[in-house]
């Protein structure tokens, strides 16, 4: 094609499905609206900047660094740059003539594109980041709490945390006499949650003959000499201290560190320290999984307490999708709560935070009461919302080793502990807490390590943890072989529940079999991708004479199925996962777990999209775990990629994982993270 312009050139891009027709017509409307000043060569370059604003935000980023124009490397690809460069200005000349073009400026008045001297957004995005930091800012101050309300914190969180000497009497029946010294100290400084650098302080000896005694008070008493609390740190009770003195609180943890274990504690903290009928607290998360999920944890985790009747009915039994708690309209952008009609209530809790984009975070801060507290959970190292921003990802490159002395001051009063401080933490670092111990991988677990070592991206640090052969992990080279074994394996391990509904065994225990075990992809596409693998599955099952497919239905006893779009009207949401089994009349339908127990079942002619699910994409299986779990990664490297997706894959196992995959696409993965751009962080370190 014969390029003479930029127009060209961008109409070339869009016939080449390079950029969209959202990208090109954009460009075409901000070219429209440019100073009757500027010349050919300036009118060229505005729409070079407005369809690469636009083009990246469909790539999920919420600004573009000016500085990356400037390379000129276009839409991931260096097919146009001597082209470009005919057509653009030179780059000494580029901040003047946004200046002066009439479609841009600094965000002082309403332009299009908005320019804050480093990067360009579209000017709604701009908008939306500077009020979620002038939000997260505000809610960081510093609460002023008097000496009787600090007190009452203190023995609240010395109920909820006390020390757990009742796991020792769980240990000291299995020490027997090969059992040596060092583990034995090892494992009551882990229980104790001494800190690594206290241990040495310790008195090694003592310890030990303390710990002969098998007199539970004695041997509590003892401890509470020799490992004073000031050596220890148990990070749930500094997150949960820190989200009682604060307004603002982020909690973020990997898998099995007690994100659950803590909220738990902390919602009984509030429930016990606020103790008015009309003190409101809501739990909310991005999905109506998520939430699901989290309204079973959360009451799961509620019985197990120790705390009053009372206590817990003021602790709330159900989460909500933010959606449907901001008051969303059907086919509608506009919520019920917003900036003039607040939501009504005086604590929020947000589950899978990671997983919210820069829209929808804005949505919710706008429609948070002034003085109401927000408490955030996640897991940073997780994989990003779908949408444009990584808002929690930001948030937590704030997290610190230690906290501000005046902050430390009042954690080591309430807590006994001796917090670690640093002295360029600020009121933004003090609000966040990294929770550092896994309760569910031990220092020999290989999924554990397999994990560590994926975020580092180091290829070398990954082969030695293969190499280390744990019993919990299994990484196999992907080939035409290997896959074909590795498909039978996980349609074997598929039999259990099957072989549940044959012998006519409970629907509810079915279904939990079935969640004991899961194949994760990275793809939907390809070989490796769950539409093909789901295919196969079902062939291999069909031919072991587990599963009988009708020819002139998809529907068939032992079908899991996962629902792909919200039915609210049903109480089925994205991410719920039934069985079609028959009832005791003979007919199918689809049963799945209540989140308050029992079972729902539905005629699978009235179920909302759906699909079946022996296997499913990484990013559908985000908060889900499970016993058995296999990771098929594509044999070519993609965009999605990413080092977030591996980690979030491997993360979902709890006692045994299989990896398939080519070493080297395994190693390429953990290299590349995730990068949005956005100013966001920029902004809160100002």
């Amino acid at each position: 094609m014969n390029m003479k312009n930029m127009t060209d050139l961008i109409q070339n891009l869009y016939q080449e499905k390079i950029i969209r027709p959202l990208d090109l017509q954009f460009s075409k409307q901000i070219r429209s609206l440019c100073s009757m000043n500027l010349s050919p060569i300036e009118l060229d370059f505005i729409t070079y900047i407005a369809v690469t604003t636009s083009y990246e935000y469909s790539l999920s980023h919420i600004c573009v660094p000016l500085n990356k124009m400037k390379k000129k490397h276009v839409f991931g690809l260096k097919k146009y740059p001597e082209k470009l460069n005919s057509f653009l200005p030179r780059t000494e000349e580029w901040e003047i003539i946004l200046d002066k073009s009439g479609v841009c400026s600094d965000g002082t008045r309403v332009t299009p594109l908005v320019f804050d001297g480093e990067r360009i957004y579209i000017y709604r995005n701009w908008l939306m980041e500077k009020e979620v930091a002038e939000k997260l800012f505000e809610l960081s101050k510093p609460k002023t709490l008097d000496e009787t309300r600090l007190s009452k914190i203190n023995i609240t969180l010395n109920q909820l945390f006390p020390r757990e000497y009742q796991l020792f009497d769980q240990f000291t029946s299995q020490i027997g006499d090969d059992t040596s010294d060092d583990d034995i100290f090892s494992l009551v400084c882990d229980l104790l949650h001494v800190k690594e650098e206290n241990i040495q302080k310790i008195n090694k000896i003592a310890v030990l003959q303390a710990m002969k005694n098998r007199n539970r008070e004695d041997i509590s008493q003892k401890m509470n000499t020799l490992i004073p609390e000031s050596l220890c740190v148990n990070w749930q009770k500094v997150s949960t201290a820190v989200a009682l003195t604060r307004q603002l609180s982020v909690i973020t943890g990997g898998p099995g560190t007690g994100k659950t274990t803590t909220v738990s504690k902390l919602l009984a903290a509030l429930a016990e320290i606020h103790k008015s009928q009309d003190f409101t607290i809501k739990l909310c998360a991005p999905t109506g999984k998520a939430a699901a999920r989290l309204t079973e944890s959360i009451s799961r985790a509620i019985e197990k307490l120790t705390i009053s009747k009372q206590v817990k009915k003021r602790i709330p039994s159900e989460a909500s999708t933010i959606h449907r708690l901001l008051g969303s309209f059907n086919k509608k952008a506009d919520f019920r709560y917003h900036r003039s009609n607040k939501l009504h209530l005086d604590v929020l809790v947000v589950d899978e935070a990671s997983m919210i984009d820069l829209a929808l975070m804005s949505k919710l801060l706008e429609a948070l009461p002034d003085e109401a507290i927000l408490i955030l959970l996640g897991d940073k190292d997780q994989l990003a919302s779908v949408e444009a921003g990584a808002v929690f990802g930001d948030i937590c490159q704030f997290i610190k080793r230690g906290v501000s002395e005046s902050q430390k001051n009042i954690l080591d009063l309430i807590t006994h502990y001796s917090i670690p401080y640093e002295r360029d933490s600020n009121d933004f670092s003090d609000s966040l807490c990294l929770l550092r111990k896994s309760y569910r991988f031990h220092q020999n677990s290989g999924i554990g390590q397999l994990a560590f070592s994926t975020n580092t991206g180091d290829p070398h640090l990954i082969n030695q943890v293969i190499s280390n052969e744990y019993e919990d992990i299994n990484v196999i080279e992907l080939n035409p072989e290997s896959y074909r074994l590795f498909l039978k394996d996980v349609a074997n391990a598929y039999t259990g529940y099957l072989n549940m509904i044959l012998n006519g065994e409970d629907k509810q225990e079915v279904l939990k079999s079935f969640s004991q075990v899961r194949l994760l992809c990275a793809t939907r596409d390809g070989e490796c991708g769950i539409k093909a693998t789901n295919k196969k599955i079902e062939m291999l099952l069909e031919s072991g004479g587990f599963i009988s497919r009708p020819k002139t239905s998809s529907w068939y006893v032992g079908r899991p199925v996962m629902i792909t779009k919200n039915a609210h009207a049903f109480n089925l949401y994205n991410g719920d996962i039934g069985i079609c089994m028959r009832d005791i009349d003979e007919k199918l339908y689809v049963y799945f777990e209540s989140p308050h127990g029992g079972l729902r079942k539905f005629l699978p002619s009235r179920l909302p999209d759906h699909e079946t699910i022996f296997g499913m994409t990484i990013h559908k299986s985000q908060g889900s775990e499970f016993k058995k779990t296999y990771l098929l990664l594509p044999e070519k490297m993609s965009a999605m990629m990413t080092r977030e997706l591996v980690y979030t894959g491997i993360t979902r196992a709890k006692e045994s994982l299989t990896i398939c995959c080519l070493r080297k696409i395994l190693h390429k993965s953990s290299a590349f993270k995730t990068k949005r751009n956005s100013g966001l962080v920029a902004l809160l370190s100002s």
